[in-house]
């Protein structure tokens, strides 16, 4: 389904005409006709800036993920990955399986392609796991606990996570992720982690008028991108005391 379905389902213009915040009365036809005109063109802008991120992000992360969901080497990938389950960072040892050295020469092809990747990631129902940038643990990691890892493993379709903050380059993102079959079962989740902070600077920079900016709401009514008010970031309307959406 479109992104429309999937993320950011809701696209709104905030103080973008004073009709919509009080104080605004039509006092003539040259007024209303200068309204009508103002609505008509902010909805195009808006049609415009929804099918961009339909086209641009969407699509294209879906696509990828489905594409190396299908690669052999992802389906046989179970006993060639490394496993932090048991991580202790003093008597841990890095295996360099082959499997997962090509996986990751092709991850830094993919991520290579799209500036918008993140990280790209791949885990087993044996617990094991590996992203592109390489992992790095400092404490027991086991991928099947997240909840990415939950809700791809459970669906057949491409699973899309809610915006969320990294805990490590604090960007903003979300999860593309979709699970693996082999001979009929599930053997773990492969996934693309995006970068929203390119799409988000894009969408901050349409203005409508003097007071007119575009505001982006995730499908859990969070504000993802919110220009004049940095702070309500990822809280949703009730949150942050607004009424109305």
């Amino acid at each position: 389904s479109s992104m429309r379905g999937k993320i950011m389902l809701t696209i709104l213009l905030g103080c973008m005409i004073p009709y919509f915040v009080g104080g605004f009365y039509l006092n003539d036809q040259i007024n209303e006709y200068l309204y009508q005109s103002s609505v008509e063109n902010s909805r195009k802008v808006l049609e415009q800036v929804s099918e961009q991120i339909n086209q641009s992000l969407i699509q294209d992360m879906q696509e990828e993920v489905n594409l190396v969901s299908s690669f052999d080497i992802v389906k046989n990938a179970t006993g060639n990955l490394n496993q932090y389950t048991d991580f202790d960072k003093n008597s841990f040892e890095y295996h360099d399986y082959e499997v997962e050295a090509e996986l990751e020469l092709y991850f830094q092809k993919l991520k290579e392609s799209h500036k918008n990747i993140n990280f790209i990631f791949l885990a087993t129902e044996q617990g094991e796991y590996m992203e592109y940038p390489r992992f790095t643990p400092d404490e027991t990691y086991d991928p099947r606990e997240r909840s990415w890892y939950k809700e791809a493993i459970k669906k057949d379709e491409v699973y899309i996570s809610e915006p969320y903050i990294t805990s490590i380059t604090n960007e903003m993102v979300i999860s593309f992720s979709k699970s693996i079959w082999n001979n009929d079962q599930k053997i773990g989740v492969i996934g693309i982690t995006v970068n929203l902070d390119e799409l988000s600077d894009s969408i901050r920079q349409i203005h409508f008028g003097k007071t007119g900016y575009v505001m982006l709401l995730s499908p859990q009514k969070r504000f993802i991108v919110c220009p004049q008010h940095h702070e309500w970031i990822l809280k949703t309307p009730e949150e942050t005391g607004v009424a109305g959406f």
